[in-house]
C-alpha cells in the first residue's frame, strides 16, 4: 500500500514537471576554426506550447585570439513530417553585452540587452526566414550579426547587420584585432512564437558561423535528446524497484 502510494505521488509531481520542460533538443558542434583554433557551440532549442526559445551559446575553453573564433551567425531548419515549415513570429533576442579590454578585465555594457536589428546599421542579431534550404547552410531560418556575404542569398542583409560588433564570445579577450568592441558574453537567448504543431522533432539541422563571411561553417549534431514521457516513468520505476529492495531486506 505504501509503494501504491509512492507512485501516485511520484506521477502528481511528475506531471508537471513534463509541462515545465517542454519539449527540447540540443544540437553541439565541435571544430575548429579556419585559424585552426578549437572551438564548440551549442543551440537549444526548447517548445512550449506556441513558444519556441533556443538558447545559442559559445562554449569554447580555447582562448579566442580572432574574429574567426566568435559565433556571428546561427542557421536552423526546422520542418515537419509534411515538409511544412512554421511561421515564426515576435522574435526577441537577449543577452550580456561587453565592451572587450586586452588590457584588463572587460566592461558590462548592458546586461540582458534588446540584442533585435531592425533598423539600418544597428549591428544587432537579424532574424531571417527566407533562406533557401538547397543551397548551404541547408536551412531555411537564421539569426545572425554578421553579412555573411559568402552564403549569397542566404546571407544576411548588409545594411542592417555588418561586422563583428555582437558576436558571441567566451572567455578573456587578449588580442588588439578583438579589443574595444562590443561583444555579446557567452549566449544569447532568442524567443519565437508560431509552433503549436511543432515539437523538438522537427528541428532537422543547425549550422554556426563563425565570423563574418563566414570564415567557416560548422554543422551541429543531436547531443541530447529531448526528454519523454517514457524516459520519467523508467525513472519512476527504478526508484519503485530500489524502495522495495529496500523494504524487503527489513
Amino acid at each position: 500500500m505504501k509503494n501504491s502510494a509512492f507512485i501516485v505521488m511520484l506521477f502528481a509531481l511528475l506531471a508537471p514537471a513534463t509541462n515545465l520542460f517542454g519539449d527540447l533538443v540540443v544540437y553541439d558542434a565541435i571544430g575548429t576554426s579556419a585559424k585552426g583554433v578549437d572551438v564548440h557551440f551549442r543551440s537549444t532549442f526548447s517548445f512550449v506550447g506556441n513558444h519556441l526559445t533556443v538558447t545559442v551559446e559559445n562554449l569554447s575553453t580555447e582562448a579566442i585570439m580572432n574574429p574567426d573564433e566568435l559565433l556571428g551567425s546561427m542557421y536552423f531548419e526546422i520542418k515537419n513530417s509534411a515538409d511544412a515549415y512554421p511561421v515564426l513570429t515576435n522574435y526577441t533576442a537577449v543577452g550580456d553585452t561587453y565592451l572587450t579590454s586586452k588590457n584588463g578585465p572587460e566592461v558590462l555594457q548592458t546586461p540582458n540587452a534588446n540584442l533585435v536589428a531592425t533598423a539600418a546599421r544597428s549591428d544587432k542579431w537579424q532574424f531571417k526566414d527566407s533562406f533557401n534550404p538547397s543551397l548551404n547552410p541547408f536551412t531555411r531560418f537564421g539569426v545572425g550579426t554578421v553579412g555573411n556575404s559568402g552564403l549569397g542569398s542566404n546571407g544576411f542583409n548588409g545594411q542592417i547587420v555588418g561586422g563583428i560588433d555582437y558576436a558571441i564570445y567566451t572567455g578573456n579577450i587578449t588580442t588588439n584585432n578583438l579589443n574595444n568592441k562590443i561583444l555579446v558574453k557567452d549566449k544569447i537567448t532568442f524567443g519565437f512564437d508560431g509552433v503549436t504543431s511543432y515539437s523538438a522533432d522537427d528541428v532537422q539541422s543547425v549550422a554556426f558561423g563563425l565570423g563574418t563571411a563566414p570564415d567557416s561553417v560548422i554543422f551541429g549534431v543531436v547531443a541530447v535528446p529531448e526528454p519523454t514521457f517514457a524516459g520519467l516513468l523508467f525513472a519512476v520505476s527504478a526508484l519503485c524497484i530500489s524502495r522495495r529492495k529496500r523494504n524487503s531486506k527489513r
